[in-house]
């Protein structure tokens, strides 16, 4: 097991796969089933694609006690393409402390 969950739509997460994050492919059926068992477990950061994030929020509200921990909001595949990386790269680099995203061309 990782010390990194990301929850997501399985188009958007699987490269996190590849770098040895744990991933958890949802959809709105199946979020707040799938994202129980990721806010059981002890995760040091949990990142959730953005299109998700108002389905959070509204179990949060609910007060349901599991929906208390804190989740990084990711850019999902609506948002531009040019701030994706960006934005994906400079959240990920302040939640684990280092860059898996920079570019080693420079």
């Amino acid at each position: 097991m990782s010390d990194i969950a990301v929850v997501g739509d399985l188009e958007t997460i699987i490269a996190f796969k590849v770098i040895g994050f744990d991933i958890f492919p949802v959809d709105k059926e199946n979020f707040v089933k799938n994202m129980v068992e990721v806010l059981k477990k002890d995760y040091k950061a949990i990142f959730l694609i953005e299109d998700f994030k108002e389905l959070y929020d509204e179990q949060k509200e609910k007060k349901i006690e599991l929906f208390q921990k804190s989740v990084i909001s990711l850019p999902g595949k609506g948002s531009q393409e040019s701030d994706y990386m960006t934005k994906l790269s400079t959240l990920v680099e302040k939640a684990i402390g280092i860059n898996i995203f920079k570019d080693e061309k420079k």
